[in-house]
């Protein structure tokens, strides 16, 4: 005898809330959207896969929806989710988009050239390829072409082009087109992509882990400093900051968070580091270094050494 099918109510918060990347509803706590969060249905169709209710931004009339839905599952009246509209394949799929994309939406034409770019990609793998006939094996060749193009390997290359392919398949979906878009979150976070943030472009790795990054001391640390220029830097990171970690699997506590200043504490299992993000002035320029740049030997001098001629010292997050 089958299980019977069952289905929850979710919540989708706005992209600078810190709980951007749950669903459930006990994120309520904390939630920072204005004037509100979204809510949806989520149940599995008979085949397994996910299938979302449109969002509403009324609890009650998402508290009504799922109760229709409930009742619609139990009398068997919900079946598998079709696409209402006609069979396309990605490659008729790809080029109406881009013509949305350029008519409809008036984006610029770097975006246009960038999506053809990821299209370049693509279409030698799902070109011919009914869209409901892609699938994650697919997927992963798409990956590893990414990666072998002549402009390809990095990971903030993969992760833009997983972006624009992600957002022409939703596309689909919208329109009715595709029942399911297999280029989930969970696919992208399974790859474990080392990415950029775009907010994160001015910091720089500063204190003790500077120094060992650098080679300078030999010893442990689970303090990590990172130095903005302003402090308006500083209040864009920390959401992007929290998204990323957490979209990682990671589990993220704000210990203090003041405009220009935040302290998080990241943990993985029995693992926990203490992360400060801050504006300094800055006297020298930040240095190239991995994972991260890093401030400047004279930087990392001047925050450590004691000052020799009476001069006040610049404070540090850590010593």
């Amino acid at each position: 005898m089958s299980k019977p099918r069952t289905a929850s109510l979710r919540v989708a918060h706005q992209r600078g809330c810190p709980n951007s990347s749950r669903t459930s509803l006990d994120s309520l706590a904390g939630c920072r959207c204005k004037p509100s969060p979204s809510y949806y249905t989520l149940y599995r169709d008979r085949l397994g896969k996910p299938a979302k209710g449109a969002r509403v931004r009324n609890r009650q009339v998402a508290d009504r929806a799922l109760s229709k839905l409930l009742v619609d599952l139990d009398e068997g009246r919900v079946g598998i989710a079709r696409p209402a509209g006609d069979p396309r394949t990605f490659n008729e799929w790809a080029d109406e988009y881009l013509v949305n994309l350029e008519r409809d939406k008036g984006d610029k034409g770097s975006t246009i050239r960038a999506y053809r770019s990821t299209l370049g990609f693509a279409r030698p793998i799902i070109g011919g390829l009914e869209l409901d006939e892609i699938g994650q094996p697919e997927l992963r060749l798409f990956v590893r072409s990414t990666r072998a193009g002549k402009r390809g390997g990095a990971d903030a290359t993969v992760h833009k082009h997983l972006r624009h392919l992600r957002a022409i398949l939703n596309a689909a979906v919208e329109e009715g087109f595709m029942a399911h878009n297999p280029l989930g979150r969970k696919f992208i976070r399974d790859l474990r992509l080392r990415i950029p943030l775009e907010e994160a472009a001015d910091f720089a790795l500063a204190g003790g882990a500077a120094l060992i990054v650098r080679g300078d001391v030999q010893r442990h640390t689970r303090d990590l400093d990172f130095f903005g220029l302003t402090p308006a830097a500083v209040d864009r990171l920390v959401p992007a900051v929290d998204r990323a970690l957490r979209e990682a699997g990671l589990v993220v506590h704000h210990i203090q968070v003041n405009p220009g200043f935040a302290r998080l504490i990241v943990e993985s299992g029995d693992d926990r580091t203490e992360v400060d993000l801050a504006a300094d002035a800055r006297l020298f320029p930040a240095e190239p270094g991995q994972p991260a740049p890093l401030l400047s030997g004279q930087e990392l001098a001047v925050d450590k050494l004691p000052p020799c001629s009476g001069e006040p010292r610049r404070a540090t997050l850590s010593t």
